[in-house]
């Protein structure tokens, strides 16, 4: 298992810059949780991610109500001060907003997402809490603290770090570079770890000809 001490040690001995900048214990870890923030949000399938239940309040005649940083995704939607169980909104124009009008007020019935906003529909006429099912990513590491998924992959967070070190130092090809190998790398990880979550119908075997 390697902790963030170790990975951010790791990608300091890694780091390559002929201007001989220094780069702080405080930025490498921010550049090893960055590049954990980009693993955890690679996916919401992911096995390690959490679920809880997250209240929101939109305000009286306004449209949004803000998500927590963490949210990766929204399962469900609950109007909780008029016992509404919301729906999802698709398409444009009148689908948009669930089939009402742009102007209709009352309790909201429905919900799109949008960025880190939840935006309601019809228009609330008082304040409004929803309780939202979520699925969240795992807290950002301290010094201590080590990746919640599988140890084979946690060396790749170093990968992640330097390029954004690079980014940061202005070596833009050393960023391209590392960045790529970065998310070839996630693609690989969720190759491995999610294809044993997918649904297989078991195989027949066809013995007639044995």
């Amino acid at each position: 298992m390697a902790t963030m001490a170790t990975l951010r040690v790791k990608a300091a001995s890694r780091f390559r810059d002929a201007g001989n900048d220094v780069i702080s214990t405080e930025q490498w870890c921010n550049y090893i949780n960055d590049a954990y923030d980009e693993v955890n949000q690679a996916s919401p399938f992911w096995p390690w991610m959490e679920t809880r239940n997250q209240s929101v309040s939109v305000t009286a005649g306004a449209r949004t109500g803000n998500l927590p940083a963490d949210v990766v995704t929204v399962n469900s939607v609950f109007n909780s001060t008029d016992d509404v169980a919301m729906h999802p909104n698709d398409g444009k124009g009148a689908q948009f907003r669930g089939g009402g009008s742009a102007t209709e007020t009352g309790p909201p019935r429905s919900y799109r997402l949008s960025g880190s906003t939840i935006e309601v529909y019809p228009l609330p006429l008082v304040t409004t809490t929803l309780i939202l099912e979520v699925v969240v990513s795992p807290t950002r590491m301290i010094d201590g603290g080590a990746p919640a998924y599988p140890t084979a992959y946690h060396h790749d967070l170093v990968t992640g770090a330097l390029a954004l070190a690079y980014l940061d130092d202005g070596n833009q090809e050393m960023y391209n570079i590392h960045w790529a190998n970065f998310q070839s790398k996630i693609e690989k990880m969720k190759n491995t770890i999610l294809a044993a979550r997918s649904e297989q119908y078991p195989v027949i075997r066809d013995s007639f000809w044995d």
